[in-house]
């Protein structure tokens, strides 16, 4: 995926340079519906099987460092 990404936006960062995020929340997403990829009108970045639709983003002032698990978990106020 990121190689695509890449592809298609040479001005994004590499996957070197983003090497020191990883294992880390960097932003927010609100996914506002689901879609299937035909529903998509043909978009570059809709890979599928499912199509998750972005209705906002929240970039966070600094990385939370956070270990990787199955489900959710609170993001502490200060870190905010």
């Amino acid at each position: 995926w990121g190689l695509k990404a890449g592809a298609a936006h040479p001005e994004l960062p590499t996957e070197e340079e983003l090497s020191s995020f990883h294992g880390s929340i960097v932003g927010l997403l609100f996914l506002s519906e689901q879609r299937s990829v035909d529903e998509c009108g043909g978009h570059q970045w809709a890979y599928g099987p499912i199509c998750h639709v972005v209705a906002g983003a929240v970039r966070l002032p600094r990385p939370v460092r956070q270990r990787g698990a199955p489900g959710l978990w609170p993001i502490p106020e200060v870190q905010r």
